[in-house]
């Protein structure tokens, strides 16, 4: 008897639900059907066999359209199948946006009409997860970046509301190219590296690529070598050299063509310029080891490197921001998105790597005093022993736990080792001082910041990671005159005295300005119509902290 009643509810429900459905308006049919599925999206997000990610941006941007299908007033759809392909055009897979059955649906314009109106709200569904997710892809990364650098802030999240009106606006007028266009990167670092990528792809798809294999560890000038037809190939499909077939036909009857002569030296010192390595024309295991970078390969170092600075997207809130390339070993001054100036830097060894992260600048500091970390007071205590006069010759006191400088004779020294020494060494402002003339601190967990250094010489260097973490800036007084002077009273002339007055002085900068660590392997120049083809201007950085391989997996 119960299991009667119980079956006679529900079919009473069943039958309840089907008559207030037929109720509805035509109109208002695919709106419930619409909200419905939605609904079971957040429980179950599968459309059309496929997994749907960013449903909350879903649900969002149909509450904004009144739960109606977008794409039926669409006269083609079929635009968004070549609007998805794009996606390639900036590194990312379009296979990741539900392709396949994009195209599978969406053969003909009119396709989308002849669909059941069940199908067609399924489509439209699936249709704007796609737009979504490639805009968000665009927009903020298609990877967390803190499964690459763990101490990168969070990535800060447009408002969902402000994305489903502009999505919604640019639906409406059948946009999308414009959308997606909006969501990609300001930075101006970005348009030149996205062309890159165009020519390497073409270079890829067009050349075979033949390895260059050496008979000797190195290729020094006037030395001969069966090679040097390939590296001649190389270097103009690389345009380092001008395209010249004659020079790579017949080259058995030319016995200068098998010779690393002088046409080539200079082309290859640009070559290891433009990779980050020592330009002595010497042809060595690690410029061999550029020239046989794959195409292929390079190919995917642009597309991830374009990814990283897709990471830094969502941080560029301040109009002005220090941006410091940890790979390049460059320092660029930002206003506007635009470089108003730039320097050399030096950075962390490979044991004691630079980390990638962001902070705000709180203050400059002339003339400072610099308080060694413990770690350090370890390396320097052979010199200590050696020489009793070290301390004093390089401006150091000692201080106790209360900062009180203290006198040690030779017998108290004698008592300690680097391990044990429990006082602290602080150099004073001075010629000798680690630190330079000048430090900028965005304060920090990691006990980072920008500072000059007495080593100028170190600048010359290619390679320019040298230092325990901190970063070391090659006109570190020409950055203070930069951010000092929208403060009229802080003139070049004035930072000069200061500086000379060897006074520690610290000046508070009360305007936001970001400072941004950040490890790109590749990069690339703007171009200009003369030169918009031209592969030299993207450089290849070596990849000092290794941190290449785990990222190339996803590209």
């Amino acid at each position: 008897m119960k299991r009667t009643l119980l079956a006679c509810s529900l079919l009473i429900l069943w039958l309840s639900a089907c008559l207030a459905y037929a109720a509805l308006t035509p109109s208002e049919q695919p709106r419930r059907q619409l909200e419905q599925q939605l609904q079971s999206l957040s429980d179950a997000p599968y459309l059309m066999g496929n997994k749907i990610d960013y449903v909350p941006w879903l649900v969002a941007l149909y509450r904004q359209h009144d739960y109606q299908p977008i794409w039926t007033q669409w006269q083609d759809p079929t635009q968004l199948i070549t609007a998805l392909k794009n996606a390639e055009q900036a590194g990312l897979n379009s296979a990741d946006y539900y392709l396949a059955t994009l195209q599978q649906q969406l053969s003909s314009p009119s396709a989308f009409a002849h669909l059941g109106v069940a199908n067609q709200i399924n489509l439209d569904l699936l249709m704007s997860a796609a737009v979504i997710k490639l805009a968000l892809h665009l927009r903020l990364g298609k990877l967390k970046p803190q499964q690459f650098e763990p101490r990168w802030p969070p990535t800060l999240q447009p408002d969902m509301t402000a994305f489903s009106d502009q999505l919604v606006r640019h639906l409406s007028q059948q946009s999308l190219v414009d959308f997606f266009a909006q969501q990609e990167p300001k930075h101006p670092f970005y348009p030149p590296l996205k062309e890159a990528l165009a020519h390497y792809q073409a270079l890829a798809d067009q050349n075979a690529f033949e390895p260059i294999a050496l008979n000797v560890r190195s290729l020094k000038p006037n030395m001969p070598s069966p090679a040097i037809p390939l590296i001649k190939q190389r270097l103009i499909e690389l345009h380092h050299l001008p395209a010249n077939p004659a020079q790579l036909v017949n080259v058995s009857a030319n016995v200068e063509t098998f010779f690393f002569n002088e046409p080539l030296i200079e082309p290859i010192k640009a070559f290891q310029r433009q990779h980050g390595l020592d330009p002595d024309g010497i042809i060595g295991p690690a410029t061999l080891a550029a020239l046989n970078l794959s195409y292929e390969t390079r190919v995917k170092r642009i597309k991830m490197n374009l990814e990283r600075m897709r990471w830094l997207s969502s941080h560029l809130q301040n109009h002005e921001y220090i941006l410091v390339n940890l790979a390049s070993y460059q320092l660029d001054l930002f206003r506007e998105h635009r470089t108003i100036w730039q320097t050399h830097v030096i950075v962390g060894k490979k044991r004691h790597a630079t980390p990638a992260f962001s902070a705000t600048l709180a203050y400059l500091e002339f003339n400072p005093t610099w308080s060694v970390p413990r770690s350090i007071v370890r390396e320097m205590w052979p010199k200590i022993e050696q020489d009793p006069n070290y301390l004093s010759q390089q401006n150091f006191l000692v201080l106790d736990q209360q900062g009180q400088r203290i006198a040690l004779s030779e017998n108290d020294w004698a008592n300690y080792s680097g391990r044990n020494f429990p006082f602290f060494l602080q150099q004073q402002p001075g010629p000798q001082n680690a630190l330079g003339q000048v430090k900028f601190i965005f304060p920090n967990s990691y006990s980072i910041f920008l500072h000059d250094t007495p080593d100028k010489h170190l600048f010359n260097r290619t390679q320019r990671n040298f230092s325990h973490g901190c970063v070391r800036v090659e006109k570190p007084l020409v950055l203070a005159e930069h951010l000092l002077a929208p403060l009229p009273q802080w003139t070049p002339a004035r930072i000069h005295q200061v500086v000379n007055s060897q006074k520690r002085t610290r000046i508070q900068i009360a305007r936001p300005i970001d400072v941004f660590l950040f490890y790109w392997t590749v990069t690339a120049k703007a171009s200009d119509n003369a030169n918009s083809h031209d592969l030299t201007r993207v450089q290849f950085h070596l990849d000092a902290y290794s941190k290449d391989a785990k990222l190339l997996h996803y590209f």
